[in-house]
């Protein structure tokens, strides 16, 4: 589902994710939704935990532990975004399939 509307107008609405979807189209997302998902997996991307840019092998546990939980959160991400359901078995299989492609 999308919802058009502007983040100044509107603010925060549960379930969904504020941006720019296909066709230049912003507004909200709905969670269950691959846009949502692609909007969210180029959040994650561009911001990486600081602390691990070189090799997280020399950061503490605590960074090390954050850029795991970034790592994952950014899989998650990525799969939801490439998934044909909103199904995490289904979202791995086929984010592992496009990339054996």
């Amino acid at each position: 589902a999308f919802m058009e509307g502007s983040s100044d107008e509107s603010g925060l609405k549960e379930h969904y994710v504020y941006g720019k979807g296909p066709k230049d189209a912003t507004g909200y997302y709905h969670l269950l939704t691959r846009e949502a998902y692609k909007i969210l997996y180029k959040r994650v991307r561009s911001e990486a935990p600081a602390g691990g840019a070189v090799c997280p092998c020399f950061s503490s546990q605590e960074t090390r532990d954050q850029i795991d939980a970034w790592d994952t959160t950014k899989t998650i991400c990525w799969n939801r975004s490439v998934s044909s359901q909103p199904d995490d078995q289904i979202a791995q299989d086929e984010a592992i399939k496009i990339a054996k492609q």
